[in-house]
């Protein structure tokens, strides 16, 4: 390389003469063929040649990088293309067998349009000069060695090549989008049928389902609307009662229920358990103020004072002994049976209070939860943004669960009684002023005709004074005038017009 030019000598250690070119492309070549499965076991010139067909690249080693990966790559992808247009020529093939008939060809012949004609052919063509290139570039490669072809010619085929490929890169584009649309089109259709079929199978199936019974839609409509009328019932009672007029036990005039009964089996004997335990608290009060009474102290006789002997401290009662407490006993003993049948009966007392609480909580909470007055009339006091007005009102102790419903459905009872009286009044009022304003206008009417209004004076004499108003009263001092008839050609009328 002595007589290479200034400029080209940093590319000295990058110039290789033409054998040692061939041997570093023959070694490549081995190595990428071990990674190769050839389909018809060719050989590293064939390889060379590019005339090389393959099956397939298994796998690609792990620390292949550059050009021979990139290599690798290709022909996987190469693989797989062909593997796809060999499936697509056998079915397009198989395909025209069974549609290869003379009659349908001449069917199909009429049916496609010109311009589709003229593209299929223009595709042919453009087709045709692409493997008569690659036909003659391929027996132009084979007839030489690569190393016989001078670098120059080397050059001009590869730019020649380049520009080829590029030209060739479009016209793939274009075809590639073609055949994606073609497979975009047929599986689309494919899919189409296939929902077709499943609907088919759907209708079927629900045509052979037996009908669902009619009685359990018609039963839960019912019980939906009799739920509903219970909850207007509820609400209608609790907005129309006084609170003040409802006496504390309500005796039904009806037959009462079962659970009725037992309310009031439970009443009677919680009574009587109540009347045992007064008596019993009596007893026991007796016996403690009989203990709590001083005992009174017998004076020995003087006679026997004297002759007393100093007790014997052997026999003095020590505050231990048992007989100091057997008194005592006899009267504690009963107080003690009373006292364990009061906590018993507390202790029963509270625990079937507890349940009927929970009970009560749990239907005024379903009640609440179903009801359309406790949201449209809620206690403002409760809710979020009035709560800073009235925390200095709190006392800190949490009122009872029954209790604030209890004072939720007052209030909205109340509310709602008030809201209806009002509607009611003004109903009332709306009323009076509609009737007064036809009086008026039938007076007006009477008054244009001469004529007196014979509603107002037929019956008035009839009548009990008593139920005179203000109405009859008008029309009574109204009749009492002297009829005047005024003459004229609308006097005759008398109130017949037509």
């Amino acid at each position: 390389m002595s007589d290479a030019p200034p400029s080209a000598r940093p590319l000295a250690p990058y110039i290789r003469s033409r054998q040692e070119v061939r041997r570093i492309r023959q070694a490549l070549t081995l190595y990428l063929q071990s990674h190769i499965v050839s389909a018809d076991n060719a050989s590293a010139d064939s390889l060379l040649a590019g005339g090389f067909i393959h099956a397939d690249v298994p796998k690609i080693p792990a620390n292949l990088t550059g050009a021979r990966k990139e290599y690798l790559h290709a022909l996987q992808e190469n693989a797989a293309a062909k593997r796809e247009y060999d499936d697509l020529s056998h079915k397009i093939a198989s395909r025209k067998l069974v549609q290869g008939r003379p009659s349908t060809a001449i069917n199909q012949g009429n049916q496609v349009s010109p311009l589709e004609d003229y593209l299929s052919l223009l595709r042919e063509n453009r087709r045709y000069e692409k493997l008569r290139l690659f036909d003659s570039a391929l027996a132009d490669l084979s007839k030489e060695a690569p190393a016989d072809i001078p670098v120059p010619e080397q050059d001009a085929l590869l730019g020649q090549w380049r520009r080829n490929a590029s030209a060739r890169e479009s016209a793939e584009d274009v075809q590639d989008l073609i055949s994606k649309l073609e497979r975009t089109v047929l599986r689309a259709k494919e899919n189409l049928a296939r929902e077709q079929h499943l609907l088919e199978e759907l209708k079927a199936r629900q045509q052979s389902v037996p009908p669902r019974p009619v009685f359990s839609a018609r039963r839960e409509a019912a019980l939906q609307r009799v739920r509903h009328e219970l909850v207007q019932w509820v609400e209608e009672k609790l907005a129309t009662a006084n609170p003040e007029d409802v006496p504390a036990f309500d005796v039904p005039s009806e037959p009462e229920s079962t659970d009725s009964l037992h309310v009031t089996e439970r009443k009677a004997l919680i009574r009587e358990q109540y009347v045992k335990y007064v008596q019993e608290r009596s007893t026991l009060l007796d016996a403690l103020s009989l203990l709590s009474q001083p005992t009174k102290s017998v004076a020995p006789a003087p006679e026997q004072a004297t002759t007393k002997k100093p007790p014997d401290p052997r026999t003095t009662p020590s505050w231990n002994s048992v007989d100091l407490f057997g008194p005592a006993l006899e009267l504690l003993l009963p107080g003690s049976a009373v006292q364990k049948s009061l906590a018993l009966q507390r202790s029963y007392l509270a625990g079937l209070l507890s349940k009927e609480k929970a009970n009560l909580s749990q239907s005024l909470d379903r009640l609440s939860h179903e009801s359309h007055l406790l949201p449209e009339y809620p206690i403002l006091a409760r809710q979020t943004r009035f709560k800073h007005i009235t925390a200095d009102r709190a006392d800190g102790e949490r009122a009872d669960e029954l209790v604030v419903h209890a004072q939720a459905w007052a209030f909205a009872a109340d509310a709602a009684r008030s809201n209806e009286s009002d509607y009611v009044e003004q109903k009332i009022e709306h009323g009076q002023d509609q009737s007064q304003a036809a009086s008026r206008t039938l007076q007006q009417i009477y008054d244009m005709l001469n004529q007196d209004n014979p509603a107002t004076t037929d019956g008035h004499d009839h009548g009990d004074p008593d139920d005179e108003d203000i109405w009859t009263a008008a029309v009574e001092s109204r009749s009492k005038w002297p009829q005047q008839r005024d003459q004229g050609p609308w006097a005759r009328l008398h109130g017949r017009l037509g």
